[in-house]
């Protein structure tokens, strides 16, 4: 608690001592103060906070924003102020949260910052939320044994009041200071409710000429202490209670079984990949330890399919099947480490989704006898009759995706949009589209590297609108245009950037060399142009 002299009595000070001066500015300037801190103070109780509202770019004490359970404050003389937030490790992931509420006294440019404490280079993420918008993995790249300063995502916010929601991706990743950095303006954290915009994560190093590396086997998540797990084991059985002495033999059946709350762990082996998300979550699926295959038999069977909301599929490596994954209809599902090859069709699909996240996955050979996209989001407009005519608004974020010997890396349909960053895509065989596609409007690409495509490296621009094939594509009536590009690489591809619509969000930080027919490509309708 704390204690403040009262509003009366402090202008009655006031008063008395600005009564020598000539005017009453002074005494103008110092109510409005007031007013601001004590406002501050009702808002969030806290002494501190309000009169961190007067200061500008001030890290603050994580433990003074507003913890839901298991979202704690441990206390710890090594922590600056006594204290750091973890979610505690002894339940299931994905609970529990930590609200911030910081104001902006005008417009700008912001950039998450913390001072973090990770435990190994798996277990290391938050999820991010900011206002009312899609959650963004904040990951951090390695352990990190002391206290350190990381930077998280960048966003565009208005002035006044904002939200800042961090929910613990996984167990034992410690988090002791956060504050909100400004290029233009500064920006202060005060105190509570929730949703993330993109990015920052290290940019990729270009490599000269890539070795396409065979799909790597994923390392293993540790596994949160729990006690709603479901154990499946190439030597189990069905008619098992899924504990880990008696643990079940198909992931269909664990999904079959599996409640909200409840971690499916695969040990290593191979399964059947055509299974099928039963009910809502939040659902954990992962490898417990080894290697952990879902295999398609030769293409006869299709990939997993994820129907429900809140899931979590960690390491697990997807082959020889029809289809590849599939997110449908669901939302807030979170991809980690999933690779997915050797697929006939697509590799990945997200369609009518939201809050998808797919995190460090790697894709490649995909389309082996159809559609060949490493990741498909959305769905095409003369596709949309098969769905009662209804445009597919599928929002997905990408960050750290490696994709190779696909027809595109990521294809965005025109009534979907995604965050794409920190990642590579190459050897993308359509040459009259982009090892990123952007075919809708409002999608953003940072820091990915693309090189030696048949095509362009990013292709913006989709279907005209309306039914005319004459409109101006500068105008209203044509997908694909404002996308955001900054700090991408483009090197040896037919063209570095393709503008087929415009007008653009891209700057001079997008670069490239070596592309055949050069960095940059205008459709005949664009008048806009980049000027570097």
């Amino acid at each position: 608690m704390f204690s403040v002299t009262s509003p009366c009595r402090t202008l009655q000070l006031l008063r008395k001592a600005v009564g020598t001066l000539p005017h009453r500015l002074a005494l103008l300037m110092a109510v409005i103060a007031l007013t601001v801190l004590f406002v501050a103070i009702a808002e969030t109780g806290n002494l501190n906070a309000a009169t961190a509202a007067l200061n500008t770019d001030s890290p603050h004490e994580a433990e003074g924003g507003v913890l839901t359970y298991p979202m704690i404050a441990v206390a710890d003389s090594s922590a600056s102020g006594g204290s750091y937030v973890v979610q505690s490790a002894s339940v299931s992931e994905r609970n529990g949260s930590a609200t911030y509420r910081f104001y902006i006294p005008q417009p700008g440019r912001f950039q998450v910052k913390g001072k973090v404490e990770t435990t190994s280079s798996s277990s290391n993420s938050y999820q991010l939320i900011v206002d009312s918008h899609s959650s963004y993995t904040w990951a951090f790249q390695y352990p990190l044994s002391q206290w350190t300063w990381v930077f998280g995502p960048e966003f565009e916010l208005t002035s006044g009041y904002h939200s800042i929601v961090l929910m613990n991706q996984e167990p034992n990743t410690k988090i002791d200071k956060i504050e909100l950095r400004t290029r233009e303006l500064d920006a202060t954290i005060a105190s509570p409710p929730p949703s993330p915009t993109p990015s920052a994560t290290p940019s990729p190093t270009p490599s000269a000429t890539p070795s396409p590396t065979p799909s790597a086997t994923p390392s293993p998540t540790p596994i949160p202490a729990a006690t709603n797990l479901l154990y499946v084991s190439t030597t189990g059985s069905d008619s098992n209670p899924g504990t880990s002495s008696s643990p079940l033999k198909t992931l269909q059946r664990a999904l079959d079984m599996a409640q909200p709350g409840t971690t499916i762990l695969l040990r290593a082996g191979t399964y059947a990949s055509n299974v099928e998300t039963r009910r809502e979550g939040p659902i954990t699926v992962q490898a417990e330890s080894g290697s952990v295959y879902l295999d398609g038999s030769a293409g006869s069977k299709n990939g997993p399919r994820i129907v429900h909301s809140y899931y979590t599929w960690k390491n697990i490596e997807i082959k020889n099947t029809n289809e590849g994954l599939r997110v449908e209809r669901a939302h807030d599902v979170l991809l980690e480490k999933i690779s997915v090859h050797h697929v006939k069709n697509e590799c990945v699909r997200f369609r009518f989704a939201s809050s998808v996240t797919y995190i460090d996955g790697l894709v490649h050979d995909c389309g082996l006898t159809g559609n060949g996209e490493g990741v498909y989001i959305g769905l095409a407009p003369e596709q949309q009759s098969k769905f009662n005519g209804n445009p597919d608004p599928t929002f997905a974020h990408i960050a750290r995706l490696k994709a190779y010997n696909v027809s595109e890396g990521v294809d965005v349909k025109e009534n979907a949009r995604a965050i794409v960053e920190d990642s590579e895509v190459w050897a993308a065989w359509d040459k009259n589209s982009g090892a990123i596609d952007f075919r809708s409007d409002g999608n953003e690409a940072y820091r990915n590297y693309l090189h030696d495509n048949k095509g362009a490296g990013i292709r913006m621009g989709g279907d005209k609108r309306g039914s005319t094939s004459d409109q101006d594509c500068d105008g209203v009536d044509c997908w694909g245009r404002d996308n955001v590009l900054r700090g991408n690489r483009s090197d040896k591809n037919l063209y570095g950037y393709k503008f087929m619509w415009g007008p653009q969000d891209a700057d001079c930080s997008n670069v490239g060399f070596g592309n055949t027919n050069g960095l940059y490509y205008y459709g005949s309708d664009v008048t806009w142009r980049l000027i570097c």
